[in-house]
């Protein structure tokens, strides 16, 4: 078992009591192997932290991708995150233990309630260290959303709030959270409304990220297409950049 990050502060803090002691001539024969021994010390547990913690996206993109992942994979995947979480005051090790629990979830969906607390869970522990990180609050909006069988509860609307107050023109949540947005349109309040309809003029006014709105657009069921012109003509936009994608893809657009 790879030492915890606890271990190596401890042994790094015995080295430092040990150099105290140690002659000043012997520095001169001994500092760099002493030094190269301390960053060893120190390297070790980060190294493992950041390999279990690559290992586990790939095991995340395989199950996404639809294929089969070993169980004792998963379990080992699964136990070595929650061992760095329990030392991690990022709150890294939780939003990924949250992602691994939504991708079960999404692969196995006769589990999916449990995974979905468990990803609550992990999501309250990451946002505890980092309150501001507007992906795990999309994230969490997500989990409520779920685990309220598709209805936007008091929770979802409040982490989905999170997530616009955090990082309204955030590139990396805007097409998970807008596609959640129009599906649980009708649940939301007005400042909820106003901030999806903010994102959808965002979007639409940049060329790669109206490809993003194109591809949601696509992807919308027919009824939900117009809402998003509507929007962007409410908001002074233009969609240019969205029929220009739409072109590219041949998909026609909605009736007026």
């Amino acid at each position: 078992m790879a030492p915890s990050v606890r271990q190596a502060e401890a042994r790094l803090r015995s080295a430092f009591r040990f150099l105290a002691r140690v002659p000043q001539h012997a520095w001169l024969r001994g500092g760099g192997a002493l030094l190269g021994l301390i960053l060893i010390l120190m390297a070790v547990p980060r190294t493992d932290d950041a390999w279990a913690l690559a290992r586990a996206r790939h095991v995340i993109a395989a199950l996404e991708q639809g294929q089969a992942v070993p169980a004792p994979l998963l379990a080992e995947t699964r136990g070595r995150l929650t061992r760095i979480a329990e030392s991690d005051p990022s709150g890294r090790s939780h939003a990924v233990l949250a992602t691994l629990d939504l991708a079960e979830a999404a692969a196995n969906p006769a589990d999916q309630i449990v995974a979905m607390l468990s990803a609550e869970n992990h999501l309250k522990a990451a946002l505890s260290r980092r309150p501001a990180d507007t992906v795990w609050w999309a994230r969490l909006a997500h989990a409520r959303y779920r685990l309220a069988a598709g209805r936007a509860d008091a929770g979802t609307r409040a982490a989905l709030r999170r997530s616009f107050d955090t990082g309204l023109r955030e590139a990396a949540p805007m097409g998970f959270r807008l596609q959640l947005s129009l599906r649980a349109w009708d649940d939301l309040d007005a400042d909820l409304r106003g901030a999806a309809a903010a994102q959808i003029a965002e979007m639409s006014r940049s060329w790669e990220l109206s490809g993003l709105l194109a591809r949601i657009y696509q992807n919308s069921e027919p009824a939900a297409r117009p809402l998003i012109r509507l929007l962007i003509d409410a908001q002074g936009a233009s969609p240019k950049f969205l029929d220009w994608h739409l072109a590219e893809m041949q998909t026609p657009p909605a009736p007026e």
